[in-house]
């Protein structure tokens, strides 16, 4: 299997079970449906990328394409969580294991990019461009 459609499965499936877990532990250890509504673009960003995978498995037709809708979607996510978590450190809102989150954020954001890229490539040599 090719690395992008590894790591869809992979991020596909941790993103939204950390984004839980950290609101979990940032909520004082309750969770409320507010909680659920607050991480739906984590939610569709795993969504995206498990059936990315998916549907790359299957070898259909609008895999490539679809692959990279996923994970253009999700690295423009984690950009904008890993910018806020950067800016929000900036102004002294720190919270407990910020290096360890930034850390995590800027793992995931690093892989979304180099899959968007390996992705981009793989739709653009097969649609004979």
């Amino acid at each position: 299997m090719r690395f992008e459609v590894i790591s869809a499965f992979v991020v596909g499936g941790l993103i939204p079970v950390l984004a839980t877990c950290l609101d979990y532990g940032r909520s004082g250890f309750t969770y409320s449906a507010a909680n659920f509504v607050g991480n739906l673009e984590d939610y569709l960003a795993g969504a995206l990328l498990l059936f990315a995978g998916q549907v790359s498995l299957r070898v259909r037709s609008f895999a490539p394409v679809f692959l990279v809708l996923a994970w253009a979607y999700c690295t423009s996510m984690m950009f904008g969580s890993f910018w806020g978590q950067i800016e929000g450190t900036l102004r002294g809102e720190t919270e407990a294991y910020n290096t360890f989150v930034i850390l995590f954020k800027l793992a995931f954001l690093g892989t979304s990019a180099v899959s968007l890229v390996l992705s981009f490539r793989r739709a653009v040599r097969g649609s004979g461009a």
